[in-house]
């Protein structure tokens, strides 16, 4: 979890990645997983994709101290099916996809310092739960904009390296190509 405190340490920012899956699904082909991929990920020729949520709320503390709590949680890893055939290429994939939320955390703590500076600017010296809110909510997209880029961000740089790895798995380089 990531904290950052403003506004005269009277609000605590909070971000929190969670990951809900214990294992991979691997339920889907890869032509099912390359169609539910993003255009950059399909660029790739990705094995895998993962579902998440954002979220987030307001809420004031017993010491008075107001939380603005933004959440991502990764709720589902998808693996293509043939990787089952390549003993330990789903764990790896797995790995790989659960590590984004990780990645979601590090990507987040300057973000976190850019909006308490927002609330900073735009709060008085006594913000109240409306006021945060009214602030809040127009930076929302900006958490959200952040872990995406974060989530290809790792993709790029972690994805050669992947391959390679699957290749000494002896997982055929052109697999989904063929």
């Amino acid at each position: 979890m990531r904290m950052h405190t403003c506004a005269h340490d009277k609000v605590l920012l909070t971000f929190e990645a969670t990951v809900r899956p214990r294992e991979a699904n691997t339920s889907r082909n890869l032509e099912a997983v390359r169609s539910a991929a993003r255009p950059w990920q399909r660029a790739l020729q990705t094995f895998s994709y993962i579902t998440g949520s954002t979220s987030g709320g307001v809420e004031m503390r017993r010491d008075g101290v107001i939380t603005v709590r933004f959440t991502c949680d990764l709720i589902r890893v998808y693996v293509a099916e043939e990787l089952s055939q390549y003993a330990g290429a789903v764990s790896m994939v797995f790995r790989h996809e659960r590590a984004h939320a990780a990645a979601w955390e590090a990507a987040m703590a300057p973000m976190l310092q850019t909006i308490g500076t927002v609330f900073e600017q735009r709060l008085g010296r006594t913000p109240n739960v409306d006021s945060i809110m009214d602030v809040a909510q127009p930076l929302r997209p900006r958490v959200d904009v952040c872990v995406r880029n974060s989530t290809k961000a790792l993709d790029q740089e972690d994805y050669p390296p992947l391959r390679a790895a699957l290749l000494r798995l002896g997982v055929p380089a052109d697999l989904g190509t063929r």
